[in-house]
C-alpha cells in the first residue's frame, strides 16, 4: 500500500499529464509510463478515497483518447497493433496491463489478481473479465496467453504478437532489396508461415484443440508485415502492385501461394494449391474456411478480375461452383496476374492439368454409317449449344443435358479410342484421357476426390473427358464389395449427369456397366469390326505412299482378311520391322504381309481360343464315349 508520500507523487504525476493537451503518444515507452500511471492509481483507490478514483478515471479517458490519436502513426507500435486487432477500452486495459508485468513493472499473479489491481466499479471488472476469455480478441489475435498452474489459478502473460511489438523492431522495419528477384524470394517466409498455419489447422480440425494455431496465426501476421513495409519501401518494383490491389488479407495470401507455386516454393501437385489448402491457409480460424473457400469461386473477384484461375483453364471458366468441386480443384495465378506483377511462369503439367492436343482426324478414320452419323450429332449439339439451349427454349425444359455423353462400345481395335480423339479435333479442344489407376487411391475420400477434380479440370479448360476400358470404373454397383466401391461409381455418375462438356466413355464390355449409366448417356454408338470394302479402306489410309512395296502386295487380297483396324495397324508395322531386318533391307512383300498377319491372328486369345480353366477331360469323354479299358 502505498504512503502519503506516494500518494501524493501519484497526484502530482497525473494533474502534469492532465494538464498537458491530449497530443499522440510520441513512443511506446510513453504509452506505458501513462498506463502504469494508471495501475498505481488503481491500486491506491481504495486506500486514498475517491480523489484517486476520480483522478484514475480521469486518466483512463486520457489514456484512450491519446491512443486513438496514435493509432494512425507509425513511430508507436501499440497502438497500431491495437488499432488492427480492433480492441475495445477493456482489451487494451489488459493488454497493457501484462505488457507492464512483461517489463517488470507491475505484479499480480493469477487473473483474479489481476482485476483486483484494475479496480475500477463492477461494470468496469465485468468487461475486463470478459477481455480474459479464451475466445476473446486479445487471446484469437495472439496478444496475450493464459496458462494453468494448478491450485495457483490462470495466469495471463504477453504472447507472441505483444512481445513483438513491444521488443521486436525488425517486424516493423522496411527492408531494402536489389531487384525483383529478390523481392519474389522475400515472399518465401510468408509462405511457409502460411502453409504452416494450414497444418496447425488440419490438426485443430482432427484433435478438437488449437495446438499451435495462435503461434501460426502470429507467424503470418508478423510475416506479412514485414513483406507490405518492403514493398512500401521499393515501389518501383511491379510486385509492389500486389500492396495497392485492395485485396483483403485472405486474398493477398491466396495470392501470395500461388506465386511461391510458380517460384517453386513447392511442389505444383501439393495439395496446397487446391481450393481446400488455399482457404485453410488463408484462415485464422475453422469457421473461415467455407468463406475463404468462396474467394475462389467464378464470380469472385480472385478469379473475375483475374488474379487466378482453376488450372489448365480461363479465368471465369466454366467449372462448378459447389463447395466440394473448388475444394478438389487445382488453381494456379492467371496469365494477367503473371505479367502484373512480374512473376516468372513455372507451368509444371500435374496429373489433373494434362489435357493433351488431339491429331487425329475424323476423315482419317474409317467408320460405320452408325458411328460416324453419331459423331455428326455431337458435333451438332456442341456447336449449336446456344441455338438449341437458348434461341430454341430447351433449356427451359431441361435442367440438365447440355453435356454431350456418349459411350463407344465394341471390341478391341475397332477405332472407339480414335474416334473420341477425332471428335476432340474437331471441336478444336484438348482431350483428357482416364483410365482407372488415376482416379483410384487407397486412402478413404481421396478416389471421391480425384473424381471430382478431374471433370472441374476438364469443365475449365473445355476438354473432352474420355474414359477408357469405362466398365473398370462404371461397374455395376450389384457386385461392389466394399462401400467405398459404391460411393465411386454414385460420384460418377452424379458428376456426368452435371458436366456440361463432352465426356465419351469407350469399353467391350457393355454390359459390365451400371445400369443407372444408361439413362445419363445422350448417344450409343457400337462399333463393329470393319467390312471388306472397310477394310480396303483401311489399308490404303494406313500404308503411307512413300512406304517401299514390292510389286507381289495386292491390297485387295490383304482386305479379304479378317482384321480388325487395329490389328490392321500392327500387321503393317510388323511387315515393316521384318523387311527391315532383312540384309540388305528390301521392300516390304507379299510374304511379309503373310507373316505379320500370322503373328497377329495366331496371338489372338478371343473367347473361341482359349481353354476353359480347370482340368482337361479325357478325349473320350469329350467324345461322348465311354471310358477307355
Amino acid at each position: 500500500m502505498p504512503d502519503e508520500a506516494n500518494r501524493l507523487k501519484l497526484i502530482d504525476a497525473a494533474r502534469r499529464i492532465l494538464s498537458e493537451p491530449a497530443k499522440p503518444f510520441r513512443s511506446d515507452a510513453e504509452l506505458l509510463e501513462c498506463a502504469w500511471l494508471l495501475s498505481e492509481l488503481r491500486a491506491a483507490a481504495p486506500a486514498h478515497g475517491r480523489e484517486l478514483r476520480r483522478m484514475a478515471a480521469s486518466i483512463a479517458a486520457r489514456l484512450h483518447e491519446r491512443i486513438e490519436s496514435s493509432s494512425r502513426g507509425r513511430a508507436v507500435a501499440l497502438p497500431a497493433l491495437f488499432r488492427r486487432c480492433r480492441l475495445n477500452r477493456a482489451e487494451r486495459e489488459v493488454a497493457l496491463l501484462v505488457a507492464l508485468k512483461e517489463l517488470g513493472m507491475a505484479t499480480f499473479g493469477p487473473c483474479a489478481e489481476m482485476l483486483a489491481a484494475s479496480a475500477g466499479g463492477v461494470a468496469e471488472r465485468l468487461r475486463m473479465a470478459r477481455a480474459l476469455d479464451s475466445e476473446g480478441r486479445l487471446i484469437r489475435e495472439g496478444l496475450i496467453e493464459i496458462e494453468t498452474f494448478g491450485p495457483f489459478g490462470d495466469q495471463p502473460r504477453a504472447a507472441i504478437a505483444l512481445k513483438s511489438a513491444l521488443i521486436d523492431r525488425d517486424a516493423r522495419a522496411a527492408l531494402p532489396v536489389r531487384g525483383q528477384d529478390e523481392m519474389l524470394d522475400r515472399t518465401h517466409p510468408l509462405f511457409e508461415a502460411l502453409r504452416e498455419r494450414k497444418s496447425a489447422l488440419e490438426t485443430a480440425r482432427h484433435f478438437a484443440h488449437r495446438g499451435d494455431l495462435d503461434r501460426c496465426n502470429q507467424q503470418v501476421r508478423r510475416a506479412a508485415s514485414v513483406l507490405w513495409r518492403t514493398l512500401d519501401y521499393n515501389r518501383q518494383l511491379p510486385l509492389w502492385r500486389l500492396r495497392h490491389a485492395q485485396l483483403d488479407d485472405a486474398e493477398a495470401h491466396i495470392v501470395i501461394l500461388l506465386i511461391g507455386k510458380e517460384l517453386g516454393f513447392a511442389e505444383a501437385g501439393d495439395d496446397l494449391f487446391s481450393g481446400d489448402g488455399l482457404a485453410q491457409s488463408a484462415s485464422e480460424s475453422i469457421p473461415q474456411i467455407r468463406h475463404a473457400l468462396r474467394l475462389l469461386g467464378g464470380r469472385a473477384r480472385l478469379r473475375a478480375e483475374g488474379f487466378a484461375r482453376v488450372c489448365g483453364g480461363r479465368a471465369g471458366g466454366p467449372a462448378l461452383e459447389d463447395d466440394a468441386t473448388l475444394g478438389s480443384c487445382e488453381f494456379e495465378l492467371a496469365p494477367a496476374a503473371l505479367e502484373r506483377f512480374g512473376v516468372p511462369a513455372r507451368r509444371v503439367r500435374t496429373a489433373q492439368n494434362r489435357g493433351e492436343r488431339p491429331t487425329m482426324r475424323l476423315n482419317q478414320l474409317v467408320l460405320g454409317d452408325g458411328a460416324r452419323r453419331a459423331i455428326e450429332l455431337a458435333l451438332a449439339q456442341m456447336r449449336n449449344g446456344p441455338l438449341l439451349f437458348d434461341e430454341w427454349g430447351l433449356g427451359e425444359r431441361f435442367s440438365y443435358g447440355r453435356g454431350m455423353t456418349m459411350l463407344f462400345a465394341g471390341p478391341p481395335g475397332v477405332g472407339k479410342t480414335a474416334a473420341a480423339e477425332a471428335l476432340a479435333y474437331e471441336l478444336g479442344r484438348p482431350i483428357i484421357r482416364v483410365n482407372y489407376a488415376e482416379l483410384e487411391n487407397c486412402w478413404v475420400g481421396e478416389t471421391e476426390k480425384n473424381i471430382v477434380r478431374i471433370f472441374a479440370d476438364a469443365a475449365a479448360s473445355g476438354a473432352v473427358l474420355f474414359f477408357d476400358e469405362a466398365d473398370a470404373m462404371f461397374y455395376r454397383r450389384e457386385g461392389a464389395i466394399h462401400s467405398w466401391e459404391t460411393r465411386a461409381v454414385n460420384i460418377l455418375l452424379e458428376r456426368i449427369e452435371k458436366f456440361e462438356g463432352v465426356c465419351v466413355l469407350a469399353t467391350n464390355r457393355k454390359l459390365a456397366l451400371d445400369a443407372a449409366l444408361e439413362r445419363r448417356i445422350a448417344i450409343k454408338v457400337e462399333f463393329q469390326r470393319p467390312t471388306a470394302a472397310m477394310r480396303e479402306r483401311i489399308w490404303r489410309k494406313l500404308l503411307p505412299r512413300r512406304a517401299s512395296l514390292a510389286r507381289d502386295v495386292e491390297i485387295d487380297r490383304l482386305a479379304a482378311i479378317d482384321l480388325s483396324g487395329g490389328e490392321i495397324h500392327n500387321v503393317i508395322l510388323n511387315a515393316a520391322r521384318i523387311a527391315a531386318g532383312r540384309t540388305p533391307p528390301g521392300p516390304i512383300s507379299a510374304r511379309d504381309f503373310d507373316e505379320a498377319i500370322a503373328l497377329e491372328t495366331g496371338a489372338r486369345w478371343s473367347a473361341a481360343s482359349v481353354r476353359p480353366i480347370g482340368f482337361e477331360p479325357p478325349r473320350a469323354i469329350r467324345r461322348g464315349g465311354g471310358r477307355r479299358s
